[in-house]
């Protein structure tokens, strides 16, 4: 699939799909594969963007370049002009959040929008540095669009969003609709059935440094079946930190067409690419 760019994020937040209630799923999925350490992440989306109270919080104990270690306190908007929307937002944010409060948490407001420059940013965020937050930061399209190449899974599902055909599918996508085949789930023992040995190859990749690797499975048919039932089982390990969760895990597996099995992965992704008698990237 094509990378998504900041020109997409644009012409998605303008378009007519709804993205005011999708913009906070599209930065909840972002978070979850960017920051598999996080204990807390709640963005209501679609139905629920007007319940009130902060658009989104994050709690993680470690930082990356888009979510900061600690509360993180997000708020967002799709607006053409997202300096309006955000000066609007962080005003009723700073009347209503005591200073006390301000000091634990770290304040950010995400557009799919261009900001007008890069310093005009970093400006907006260094007026705000006196309220006492922790940190302001202001994420744009430009932002966005980086982050989603650290976040494959994300990436697919704002692919689909957006109506470009994705040359891959996510693990933790495919688990959707495969539910869906039968009137009773299939327990992921049907996919390992004499295969047993492919879940401790794809743990022990999920803990390695290449993005790649090579599962030989009987048919190309059933391929993504068997990454999901591997990375699913693994779950049970979960809580002895040998793995991480399974929604991370999951997010970093996708199965490729026979044509993309020579591109790389980029970013944090793990390739796995569908050919004939064997899963190989």
């Amino acid at each position: 699939m094509q990378p998504i760019r900041a020109e997409d994020l644009e012409r998605w937040a303008g378009g007519t799909l709804e993205p005011r209630g999708l913009l906070p799923e599209l930065v909840r999925r972002l978070v979850h594969g960017a920051t598999p350490e996080a204990t807390r992440v709640d963005f209501p989306a679609e139905k629920s963007v007007g319940r009130g109270g902060w658009d989104g919080t994050v709690v993680t104990p470690i930082a990356n370049a888009w979510v900061p270690a600690g509360l993180s306190r997000w708020e967002m908007g799709v607006d053409a002009a997202p300096q309006t929307k955000a000066k609007g937002d962080y005003e009723k944010r700073l009347e209503g959040t005591p200073k006390s409060a301000r000091r634990r948490a770290h304040y950010r407001f995400v557009t799919p929008r261009r900001w007008r420059g890069r310093t005009d940013k970093e400006a907006w965020a260094d007026e705000r540095a006196g309220d006492g937050w922790a940190t302001v930061r202001v994420l744009d399209a430009d932002d966005l669009e980086q982050w989603l190449e650290n976040a494959p899974a994300a990436a697919f599902w704002f692919g689909r969003l957006i109506g470009r055909c994705p040359e891959a599918t996510a693990v933790s996508d495919y688990l959707g609709d495969l539910a869906e085949l039968t009137p009773v789930p299939l327990p992921p023992s049907v996919w390992l059935a004499g295969r047993r040995g492919v879940q401790g190859h794809v743990e022990q990749f999920l803990q390695s440094q290449p993005a790649s690797t090579a599962v030989e499975v009987g048919a190309t048919g059933d391929g993504f079946e068997v990454l999901w039932a591997a990375v699913h089982e693994l779950v049970a390990v979960v809580d002895r930190g040998r793995v991480p969760r399974r929604q991370a895990a999951a997010g970093r597996l996708r199965a490729a067409k026979p044509h993309d099995a020579g591109r790389p992965a980029h970013g944090g992704d793990r390739l796995f690419a569908l050919r004939p008698r064997r899963l190989v990237a």
